[in-house]
């Protein structure tokens, strides 16, 4: 849509470039993770989103691995010591 033709929206409601880009990287996150049925390990699911295209670390995609489980989105199962799995919540 067009500058001119969006309603108005005051300084305080819009998000600032950091946070759109933490919200596309969430999304990203959320529709990656829909796209695989079964548990799988993040190291698979990180270098999935390197392949498309999305530089994260492993650190910042560990932190929205536990933000996503924390508010229920994502569940997290342990196979072994220090190793799990991860799935999408299916409702």
């Amino acid at each position: 849509m067009p500058n001119h033709l969006r309603p108005f929206q005051s300084a305080s409601l819009r998000l600032s470039k950091s946070q759109q880009q933490y919200n596309e990287i969430s999304e990203l996150i959320i529709r990656l993770m829909g796209d695989h049925s079964d548990y799988t390990d993040a190291e698979t699911l990180w270098l999935a989103m390197k392949e498309n295209g999305l530089d994260i670390s492993i650190s910042t995609f560990y932190s929205r691995l536990r933000l996503f489980i924390e508010i229920g989105m994502i569940e997290k199962q342990t196979l072994k010591y220090n190793k799990n799995a991860y799935r999408m919540v299916r409702k």
